[in-house]
């Protein structure tokens, strides 16, 4: 097969990896770049598609991991909170019970630790819709 077909397939699978992402589609793609370089010295269509095989199979197993590994954590909403320091706009008092205000949103906190109003509390997790912060920054 002539090196540009195996060429639009590439393409075709690296652009099917923008609504699949995973990359897979990716490693395919990249795995068939193997076929257009055969394709350029070998006129073998089982050749080509050996090569296509051996790529995509070592694309999978050696460029995935490490795309993986780099790819970002985004912490989304919520989660996105955690370790941020915040001022107490109502106590914490012997009920462990006050509110903070992030990004004009009153949210409720709790704390072990009794914290007056003003002062600075830093978020260390998430209980449902309650923020669980400690003293301090």
């Amino acid at each position: 097969m002539a090196w540009y077909i195996w060429l639009s397939v590439s393409i075709i699978f690296m652009i099917l990896e923008i609504p699949v992402p995973g990359f897979y589609m990716l490693m395919i793609g990249l795995g068939f770049l193997f076929s257009v370089i055969v394709s350029l010295f070998v006129s073998s269509f089982a050749v080509q598609i050996l090569a296509g095989a051996l790529g995509i199979v070592l694309m999978t197993v050696l460029a995935r991991p490490v795309l993986i590994r780099s790819r970002k954590k985004l912490n989304t909403n919520a989660e996105a909170m955690i370790g941020r320091t915040v001022a107490i706009l109502s106590p914490v008092d012997a009920t462990g019970k006050g509110t903070v205000k992030i990004d004009g949103v009153i949210w409720q906190v709790s704390s072990a630790d009794r914290i007056s109003a003003g002062e600075k509390a830093r978020i260390t997790g998430i209980d449902g819709n309650t923020l669980i912060v400690v003293k301090g920054e």
